[in-house]
């Protein structure tokens, strides 16, 4: 997906504000989910459990971002997602979130497995670190 960098998302200096770059993240993580089709149907969701960003170097306003996530692991009850954050006019990554999802039952307020065909298409959009 693409954005461009609004106003608001920076700081005084021109520069992406840190906690911007966490919206970023949120907000590629949720186009992964429609993009892939994952059956998220209430009760069942996502939650996020950890998130973090390593800053590689400076975004500014009305830069033209990419964003792209995928999985890197999976297990039975939670998926590990990479967002890289791409200067989309150079192709240089700024950013690489990392974020773990466990899949959740809001009912009984407990993780639960992902079903096999859940499975299936984690492992279809699944990257290696190296590739």
């Amino acid at each position: 997906m693409k954005l461009d960098v609004r106003v608001c998302e920076t700081d005084m200096l021109g520069h992406i504000n840190n906690t911007s770059y966490f919206d970023y993240i949120d907000e590629s993580t949720s186009y992964f989910y429609k993009q892939t089709n994952l059956p998220l149907d209430h009760p069942y969701t996502f939650i996020l459990a950890k998130v973090s960003c390593e800053f590689i170097q400076q975004g500014y306003f009305g830069q033209k971002l990419r964003l792209t996530s995928y999985p890197l692991t999976y297990g039975d009850r939670s998926v590990t997602l990479q967002t890289e954050i791409i200067n989309d006019e150079n192709g240089e990554l700024i950013a690489l979130g990392e974020s773990i999802l466990v899949y959740f039952n809001l009912d009984t307020q407990k993780s639960t497995a992902m079903s096999v065909y859940m499975k299936e298409i984690l492992e279809k959009y699944r990257r290696d670190v190296n590739d």
